[in-house]
């Protein structure tokens, strides 16, 4: 892979000149760099930007990482604080390093089992750094605001792709998928801020209030223009979701204001998309990218379905070990004897969970974590007290609800963008906890006081636990 199809390669020495002395100096600033970094690039073109010198094992995403990992190992120190380990993390860890032992058995150490290993592990990774991070109220708005600048930059630049490339090539109707790119998804994060505003309080400023329409909007057209199926089909299914969840309200009440925001955004990204590319109407793009989900494409080959890869992938995981399965692979190819063979594709979240990971992977990817974040998100949201850690765990549950409904029909963790979404899922468990020792403190509180009362009244009647809750 040469240079030319990445970022300048003098960006990786900006970012180690950048990131290491900051994560000495201001560790947890370095963290924030490295987070928005990797949130607003292009996923794709941060894998290929590289030193030809350095082989294919240094990139820009690593180099991002590194700083990050620099950072949490500096910022321990200077606070002196024992590093947490949360279990869902070295259960992510475990078998992600069985099935990287599977691979590393069966077809050695290449570019391409080092590359799914290096893939599979930055999830786990970015928990963990946010869990020993993001554990005060100043630094998780600090991080939020990290998260939400990188979507935002990268939205912009998303935009700016689909303008360029539509006005160089002379994009047309018949060509629109010229434009269509899912590197500037950010691990889907643009789509939990969106799916934010269903629960979540618009601001009485009207000051504030544009400013919430206006990102929400440039963030929308974004991942309309993403042209990418199982993304819209999964945004819409996690609604309901959220109100179930989250949302409190009438009926009546959440139909108008679901209605007032639709109509809003629909005609704003109407505008803005024709600003963006005047020849190309994103509705009608939309009705034919979802009318085509129901049709048979002739231009794709047989092995490219998803039905063709859920056999391929089914079939080998039941020749290998049904429980740790059969080792950790990415879009690859072996050669047993009897010509190429395509064995994993990683578009079927879970069913790639399941042959590469077993049965013990998929439960753990598959259910456990998603279980584990939204049980701390909503126990942010009900008992977090200040806004940003309500908002920090409304939005680690859309972002979780998301990804796992998508996920029934594209991509996995597995994959190289999910750091974002990894570091959002720490924060939640870490400050979950502290909202939960809070949360005992004030009882444990209330019930010395009522104690109290009740020595130096000695007739007071004995009140049960609920009304002195009450």
């Amino acid at each position: 892979m040469t240079p030319e199809l990445g970022y300048p390669a003098v960006l990786i020495v900006g970012v180690l000149t950048v990131g290491l002395p900051l994560a000495i100096v201001r560790p947890y600033f370095a963290f924030l760099f490295a987070t928005l970094v990797l949130t607003a690039g292009n996923a794709d073109l941060f894998n290929a930007t590289r030193f030809m010198a350095l082989g294919p094992y240094l990139n820009l995403g690593d180099v991002c990482l590194l700083v990050a990992l620099a950072a949490l190992m500096f910022d321990t120190f200077h606070r002196n604080k024992p590093l947490r380990l949360p279990n869902v993390v070295l259960l992510l860890l475990l078998v992600l390093s069985i099935a990287a032992w599977q691979s590393l058995w069966m077809l050695g150490w290449t570019y391409e089992t080092a590359r799914a290993f290096r893939w599979g592990v930055q999830f786990p990774l970015a928990f963990l750094l946010a869990a020993n991070l993001v554990d005060t109220p100043l630094r998780a708005k600090q991080f939020l605001g990290a998260l939400l600048a990188g979507v935002i930059l990268a939205a912009l630049q998303h935009l700016l792709f689909v303008s360029v490339v539509g006005s160089v090539r002379a994009v047309v109707m018949q060509e629109f998928h010229l434009v269509r790119s899912i590197a500037f998804l950010a691990g889907g994060m643009p789509v939990a801020f969106v799916l934010t505003w269903t629960v979540w309080k618009m601001p009485v400023s009207v000051r504030k209030q544009a400013l919430y329409l206006m990102v929400g909007t440039l963030l929308l057209v974004s991942i309309l223009f993403t042209q990418t199926r199982s993304v819209w089909f999964a945004a819409v299914a996690a609604v309901p979701c959220l109100l179930v969840l989250f949302q409190k309200r009438t009926g009546v009440m959440i139909t108008l204001r679901l209605g007032v925001l639709v109509f809003f955004v629909a005609t704003a990204t109407g505008l803005v998309s024709r600003f963006v590319a005047p020849k190309l109407d994103i509705y009608e793009v939309m009705i034919q990218r979802t009318v085509r989900t129901f049709q048979e494409d002739p231009r794709e080959a047989q092995t490219s379905s998803r039905i063709s890869q859920l056999t391929v992938e089914m079939d080998s995981w039941l020749q290998g070990t049904l429980i740790l399965g059969r080792g950790l692979y990415f879009f690859q190819t072996v050669d047993r004897g009897e010509g190429p063979e395509k064995i994993a594709f990683g578009h079927l979240g879970y069913v790639t969970y399941l042959s590469q990971l077993g049965l013990l992977g998929l439960f753990i990817y598959g259910f456990y974590l998603p279980f584990s974040v939204v049980r701390d998100s909503r126990r942010m949201w009900r008992h977090g007290g200040l806004s940003v850690f309500r908002y920090l765990g409304l939005l680690g549950a859309a972002s979780i609800i998301y990804l796992s409904l998508q996920f029934l029909m594209s991509s996995s963790f597995l994959g190289i963008t999910y750091f974002a979404p990894g570091t959002l899922y720490g924060a939640v468990w870490v400050l979950a906890r502290s909202t939960r020792r809070q949360a005992k403190l004030m009882q444990n509180s209330e019930d010395k006081k009522y104690s109290q009362v009740s020595n130096e009244r000695p007739g007071l009647p004995s009140l049960r636990k609920h009304e002195v809750d009450a």
